[in-house]
Parts: C-alpha cells; structure tokens; sequence
C-alpha cells in the first residue's frame, strides 16, 4: 500500500511538472511573436514606400516655388546726366579797365536755385519754371555729357573774349570753352546759344 501511493504521488508531480514546463514554453513563444511583431510594426513604421506620382508632385511643388521666388531685374541704365549732375555753371571774361572784375559767372542747381556774379555784383535767386525746364531740356541729356567730355562743333571764336560752360557730376567737373558757338555759331551754335540766354538773363 505504501509503495502504490509513493508510484501515485510520482505520477502526479511528474504530470505537474510537464504541465509547468509546457505552459512556460508556450508563454515564451506567444513573447517571441510578440516581439516578431513589434520587430515588423517598427520596420514597417520606418520605411513607408511614397508612390512615384507623389515624388513627382513635391518635385514639382518645391521647383514652381523656387521659381516664384526668382527675382528678376531688368537690365535698365538711367540717364546718367539726366539724374546725376549737380552744377551747371556758365563763365564769361574778356578785356576790361584794370583793377575791374571782368568776369561773370552763373551757377545753376538742378532744383532751379542759382548764384550769379555779374561784375563783381552777386545775386541769387530761382530759375522760373520755364526756365528751369528749357535748361534740363538742353543739358540733361546724356548727349551733351558727351559734348562736355569730347567737346562742342563751334564756328571760329574771337580772341577778346570768352565763354566756358561746367558741368559737375559724379564728383567730377567737365569744363569746355564754347566761346566760338556762343559768338560765330556752328554746328552747336544753337545750342550753347539757348542756353547761355535762358541762364545769363537773371
């Protein structure tokens, strides 16, 4: 009677531990799939395929905004005459008595402010707008910058007197003796003629 219940006993502790050694193995399996899972739930996480019309449709989005924020600026030079000089100044000599002041000179501001001295007399004043506006009308193109530089197609000067234009600009001044188309004319006559009348009346 001992001996059976001792082979009973064995029996049951050996069916016990089959039944732990079973239950274990099967809960470090489901843990195994688990962690698969999760292994294949990160890797899927981390790389997400972009379909090809999508690429497309960024590359373009990012190339039409690259494009809008081209800024494009036309190659425009100004008038460099036209906005450029400061002073225009007209002088005018010839023979006098001694002792006397024998030149006159006017100096004109774009804003039509001027300074002249007539004789050794000194007056200032404003250009009318005509006026203002005939004298831009005649120098401020960047024709007669060019005339300035290179100089004036003048008839031939007489030797008593003279007449210099000056034009300040850019820091630097252009000086150019027009005496002969002040006084015999020329191809240019006309035009250093108008404008010694618009700036020698005041």
């Amino acid at each position: 009677m001992r001996q059976a219940n001792w082979i009973l006993w064995t029996a049951v502790v050996f069916m016990a531990a089959c039944t732990a050694a079973t239950g274990g193995g099967t809960a470090v399996a489901e843990d195994a799939t688990e962690d698969s899972q999760l292994t294949t739930d990160a890797a899927t996480d981390a790389f997400v395929p972009v379909d090809a019309d999508e690429t497309a449709d960024a590359t373009l989005d990012v190339s039409a905004d690259a494009a809008t924020d081209v800024t494009v600026t036309p190659d425009v030079q100004p008038d460099v005459a036209a906005v450029s000089w400061t002073l225009f100044t007209l002088t005018q000599g010839g023979f006098c008595a001694p002792n006397s002041d024998c030149f006159s000179t006017w100096t004109v501001s774009p804003d039509g402010t001027f300074t002249a001295k007539k004789q050794g007399k000194t007056s200032s004043g404003v250009l009318s707008p005509a006026d203002a506006q005939a004298l831009h009308a005649a120098i401020d193109p960047l024709a007669f910058l060019e005339k300035m530089k290179n100089g004036f197609s003048c008839g031939q000067p007489p030797t008593d007197v003279g007449v210099s234009f000056s034009l300040a600009l850019f820091g630097v001044a252009y000086d150019k003796d027009v005496t002969g188309c002040a006084y015999s004319g020329g191809a240019d006559g006309a035009l250093v003629q108008g404008i010694a009348a618009i700036v020698q009346a005041y």
